[in-house]
Order: structure tokens, then sequence, then C-alpha cells
């Protein structure tokens, strides 16, 4: 069974560092999908329901998520916390997956520190520690540092990965 890379995004920054991980793990990739935070006013949607507390509905790749034992789930982080999608995912579906990693990319608003706490929030709302997790600074979502940060992070989720 091969590792799936799953990952939600909105500036196809972290979908683009996903799909360089998963070719790397030689991993499935899909992505988690959120009609909510679509168009215009998806934004404003996003930050209403993280304030709130709401997790929007997503839609995950069913058919690839069975054939997974491990999961490595990559998304960004909003306003200190892991984005609505991949919280409704850590929260739902994923909960049944015990081989579980996790990567948040962050911007420059946002810092180290914001990043480290929204980590700590996505291990209390899946309610079992990750078997590997880190974060993403912006500089390692250049264009030009794609490659050698998904290598870093293959280094690190390889290890826990069992074939």
């Amino acid at each position: 069974m091969r590792p799936l890379v799953l990952c939600y995004s909105t500036d196809r920054r972290t979908a683009a560092l996903a799909q360089e991980l998963a070719r790397r793990l030689d991993a499935e990739y899909g992505m988690i999908g959120c009609e909510r935070y679509e168009g215009i006013f998806g934004w404003l949607r996003r930050i209403a329901d993280l304030l709130s507390n709401h997790r929007p509905a997503i839609s995950l790749p069913e058919t690839q998520m069975s054939a997974a034992r491990q999961i490595i789930v990559g998304g960004p982080v909003w306003l200190g916390r892991p984005s609505g999608p991949v919280l409704t995912a850590l929260d739902g579906r994923l909960r049944a997956c015990y081989d579980l990693m996790i990567f948040l990319t962050y911007g420059p608003a946002a810092g180290s520190y914001e990043a480290e706490r929204a980590l700590r929030h996505a291990r209390l709302v899946f309610g079992s520690p990750f078997q590997a997790y880190t974060t993403v600074s912006p500089s390692e979502l250049d264009a030009d540092a794609i490659g050698m940060t998904a290598e870093r992070l293959a280094r690190l989720f390889r290890s826990p990965i069992r074939k």
C-alpha cells in the first residue's frame, strides 16, 4: 500500500509542495475539496468560519483514502489555526487513520509562532499524536525552494512510513 499525500490549498503553493512530496515518496496525491471557500466571497467565509469555529463541509478522495495505510495531510495556517477544511478532515474521516502525519504552511503574516500554535490546535482536534509533523515557512514555499523543502519533508515522513 502506498501512502497518500492529502492537501488543501487556496494559493496552489501548498498543493505544489504536496505534489512534489508525493512524487518523492512514491505516494498517491489527493485534494481536500471545499466548495464553500470558492468564489469571490470565499475568503470572507473562511474568516467567519474560523472565528465562529464552524467546520465547513469537505470532499475527500474516498477511493484513495481507503487504500492508504499512512496519510500525510498538508494545509495552510489561517489566524493561528489549521485551515477549516484541514480541521474538518482531522475531526472527521481521518480520525480512523492511525498513521497520520501533517505539515502546515504559513505566510509572512503568521510567523513560526502562529504555525506552531496551529500544530498544537491540530493535535487537540485529532485527539491523538501524529506520527510526524512540521511547519513550512514562506521562504520554503518559493518556487526555487520547493524541491529542497519536499526533500526535507520526505526525509521526515519517510522514517515513520512502513512499507
